[in-house]
């Protein structure tokens, strides 16, 4: 499939305006994998005879961090949202142009910073939302539950990003060939239709909370409506319906008024006409032959 010309010049004017000249795409993926890493086994190494119960934390942080990603991305990544209107430019209108449903893959390394989160990202995941939510769960369930929480998060997150990192590798590299990239990467490929980016597959990872909230969809060759599309078209109708009985009704009103203007004009006509014809008697008694001139009032009178 050819690559549209318009991507390929927001590609070359992206490389010029948002990747510094000393950037390095493999510095980038090898930084965000080794830091988040260290953060993970960090957090593991703490861990103390975990009971069955603490063990719960795992599935409970991974179905968070799931629906966490799919509002994250269905909302201020697609919708500017007040006081984050960065990251709707740095995805929709920034990722969504550089990678477009003809054109997924990276040209190069350079290439990385478009997908790849920034690097002070993972120190803001650590200061502003890992350590308080471990000192909450460390002070109300357990130490236990607190680094397995913040370890499943973190993981969570290089998951995220080594998933999105393969969708946008060539489907025939090593990487778009792992097992189960390849289905994944389709959904993601349906998400980067322009028509289609704002309504369905908002997971990046698994596609959980698109399947509970109804907004998953699978290529096809010719797109067929989903069920969101279907009760929106629904909505849209009912609500055209709603205008035209309101312009029906309008519209009655309007005739009535019409018809009355009508009768009043037919009115106002005879009555003319009724006028005409006494002020056409009045100047016939006038100007008769039995008229007497000396018996006709002058006009000052």
């Amino acid at each position: 499939m050819a690559r549209p010309a318009e991507v390929d010049a927001f590609r070359a004017a992206y490389r010029g305006t948002e990747i510094p000249p000393r950037y390095s795409g493999r510095a980038h993926l090898a930084f965000t994998s080794v830091a988040t890493l260290a953060v993970v086994g960090g957090c593991l190494a703490q861990l103390s005879a975990v009971s069955a119960w603490e063990w719960l934390a795992l599935p409970a942080v991974f179905l968070y961090a799931n629906l966490a990603e799919y509002w994250g991305h269905r909302g201020p990544m697609h919708r500017p949202w007040r006081g984050l209107r960065s990251i709707y430019t740095r995805h929709t209108l920034q990722h969504h142009r550089f990678f477009t449903r003809e054109a997924m893959a990276f040209d190069g390394p350079r290439d990385y910073r478009a997908v790849l989160f920034p690097p002070l990202l993972i120190l803001f995941f650590l200061g502003a939302m890992a350590l308080p939510m471990w000192l909450l769960l460390y002070l109300f369930a357990s130490p236990n539950v607190a680094w397995l929480s913040v370890a499943t998060g973190f993981a969570y997150f290089l998951n995220y990003e080594w998933l999105h990192f393969a969708y946008h590798c060539e489907p025939a590299s090593r990487v778009g060939r792992l097992p189960g990239v390849q289905r994944l990467r389709r959904l993601h490929r349906v998400h980067h239709d322009p028509q289609l980016m704002s309504r369905c597959n908002f997971n990046i990872t698994y596609p959980i909370g698109d399947w509970l909230f109804g907004t998953r969809h699978r290529q096809a060759p010719r797109r067929m409506p989903t069920t969101t599309d279907l009760r929106r078209i629904r909505e849209r109708l009912a609500e055209v319906e709603s205008q035209l009985a309101f312009h029906d009704a309008l519209s009655q009103q309007l005739n009535e008024v019409v018809a009355r203007q009508d009768r009043e004009i037919a009115e106002l006509q005879r009555h003319i006409a009724e006028l005409s014809a006494r002020l056409a008697e009045l100047r016939g008694s006038r100007s008769g032959p039995d008229a007497d001139p000396g018996q006709e009032v002058p006009p000052h009178y």
